[in-house]
């Protein structure tokens, strides 16, 4: 965080760095920022470490859209565990979805279960636009994290379509 906002300071930048824990930042965040402002957010937890109340606060701003790291490996090869906990990272990332995942189905389709549960608890926030995942593999082809766009205004899908396009024929990294 410190390094980025230095370099984006000596670009001229007018930014603001935040630190402490996501939840505590994005309440105050959401406090401060211009509701009727065009906001973009960028999400990047290490894991499947995220407190929805993130999103909830985040989605009281108007004009928002948010892009979000969904760790695929974290759920893939974690899901048994967290499952089984009383409380586990998935009850922060999707409060209530043990009342709508059947856990008793094969492990793909619960885990599909819960991300699609996850997906309409965040449309129920306000994000009424597409909500897309691009799966991000590794070099062996093993599912790392989804780039998740949650958008509010058709904008964002926009770009989205651009840039998903230029990743599909150009190499990007």
């Amino acid at each position: 965080m410190n390094a980025a906002h230095i370099r984006l300071m000596r670009l001229g930048a007018p930014v603001v760095k935040h630190g402490g824990a996501a939840l505590a930042v994005a309440e105050q965040l959401a406090k401060q920022l211009n509701p009727y402002a065009l906001h973009f957010v960028l999400i990047d937890p290490f894991n499947l470490m995220l407190p929805f109340g993130v999103i909830r606060h985040l989605a009281q701003l108007k004009r928002i859209d948010l892009m979000i790291h969904v760790s695929a490996m974290d759920l893939q090869r974690n899901w048994g565990r967290y499952a089984q906990q009383v409380h586990s990272p998935l009850d922060e990332f999707a409060p209530g979805w043990r009342e709508v995942v059947d856990l008793a189905q094969p492990e793909e389709a619960a885990r599909l279960h819960f991300v699609r549960y996850w997906v309409e608890s965040v449309r129920k926030l306000g994000f009424d636009g597409d909500v897309r995942f691009e799966l991000i593999t590794g070099s062996k082809n093993q599912p790392l994290y989804w780039l998740v766009l949650i958008t509010k205004h058709e904008i964002a899908q926009k770009f989205w379509k651009t840039a998903a396009q230029y990743g599909k024929t150009q190499q990007l990294f």
